[in-house]
């Protein structure tokens, strides 16, 4: 069985068949999926979707690319929202410097709100970092300094070895997806070999990031299987002690 730890099933390119993508994870052995909300439009609609679907959680945060729409109603908002029992963590929060579509400083701003929230309300933060691990650290690291090990994990990991070296030391998980099968990732196996199976999760970041067998095609969390298949290979273990490991690292920090 497996934990999708990152999948975007409001994304309109689900609206068709939205129901039937839900059930062809659940045949494909998807025991849960976490839903990410990362834009206020979202946060309704997938509080409601797992809310009426007890095999789906959600996580709700502005993404570094939307930091700008950040104000004090809207994080009020967020807050609010996030009280629910259905929302398991707070993001996809970091920063992404490869769009660059919110200043920098508005970036690290919102981030900060993000990491606050999570503290006050006790659950895991979702990281998300694109081209901005050089900013990211000294924000973590400060935040280690002051209250201590994070609860969360870095999504979707693009780094080094070393930058996956430097976020284990904070005790955070490492999220892994699709271009672990892909012929141009190499660095990221490496990275996978390296980190225990104990602070490795699975996601899809559906529809977004399909596995090699998919590539050009839209998605979904029924292909999470290929992506435990890759780590497997990247770290000479069996599809099953992944799926094991995995799953129980999901719950253990979803609280699922």
């Amino acid at each position: 069985m497996y934990v999708d730890t990152h999948c975007h099933l409001t994304d309109a390119r689900f609206d068709a068949d939205r129901a039937e993508t839900i059930s062809r994870a659940s045949a494909a052995g998807v025991e849960h999926i976490i839903e990410i909300a990362c834009e206020p439009g979202k946060w309704q609609t997938a509080l409601e979707l797992a809310k009426s679907t007890p095999a789906i959680s959600c996580v709700m945060g502005i993404h570094p690319q939307d930091s700008s729409l950040m104000s004090p109603e809207t994080f009020s908002r967020l807050a609010q929202l996030c009280g629910a029992p259905e929302v398991v963590a707070i993001g996809e929060t970091g920063l992404d410097y490869y769009h660059e579509n919110s200043p920098r400083n508005v970036q690290k701003e919102s981030f900060a709100a993000h990491i606050g929230l999570a503290r006050r309300l006790g659950k895991p933060l979702v990281i998300h970092c694109r081209n901005a691990y050089a900013d990211l650290f000294p924000v973590l690291d400060e935040e280690f300094a002051k209250h201590g090990v994070i609860s969360g994990v870095v999504h979707c990991f693009s780094g080094t070895p070393a930058d996956a070296e430097r976020i284990l030391s904070l005790g955070l998980y490492i999220g892994i997806d699709g271009p672990v099968t892909y012929p141009g990732g190499s660095s990221l196996r490496e990275t996978v070999k390296m980190t225990p199976l104990t602070r490795l999760l699975i996601e899809t970041d559906a529809p977004y990031l399909p596995p090699q067998q998919y590539r050009g095609k839209r998605n979904e969390p029924a292909y999470l299987e290929h992506i435990a298949h890759g780590i497997a290979l990247a770290k000479d273990a069996t599809p099953e002690a992944v799926a094991l490991a995995t799953t129980t690292n999901a719950r253990k920090l979803f609280g699922l």
